[in-house]
């Protein structure tokens, strides 16, 4: 499996705030999330990031959330509003750049490179 993807704060006041995911995330399993967060009654503003993140570190009023689930409505009013738009902005970022990074890789052919490889 790959490494999880750690994404970084860039406010120089918030150096310490990272949150990983998962590197390989499949339409498939982002749609089995979003079901299993509606049966439960999980499916606030979170649960993506909670779904899709391993690790974290999140500075609060409190202290610091280190446990992706523990992200929540509640546990977040304690988090700094300028943390609050890196987090919510991460994690669909992240998705972002990945399906760019694979339209990006396709190798494109020509009629010429088509009939060197046969």
């Amino acid at each position: 499996m790959a490494e999880p993807i750690r994404i970084y704060c860039a406010s120089p006041e918030y150096i310490d705030a990272w949150i990983d995911i998962q590197a390989k995330v499949t339409q498939e399993y982002i749609d089995a999330g979003e079901e299993a967060a509606k049966a439960a009654g999980t499916n606030d503003k979170w649960w993506l990031v909670r779904y899709l993140a391993t690790a974290c570190h999140i500075p609060t009023d409190n202290g610091a959330i280190t446990d992706p689930q523990e992200i929540t409505v509640k546990t977040m009013a304690a988090v700094d509003v300028l943390v609050i738009g890196w987090l919510e902005d991460a994690v669909p970022n992240a998705i972002a750049q990945r399906r760019a990074l694979g339209k990006a890789s396709a190798r494109l052919s020509s009629p010429v490179s088509a009939m060197a490889t046969k």
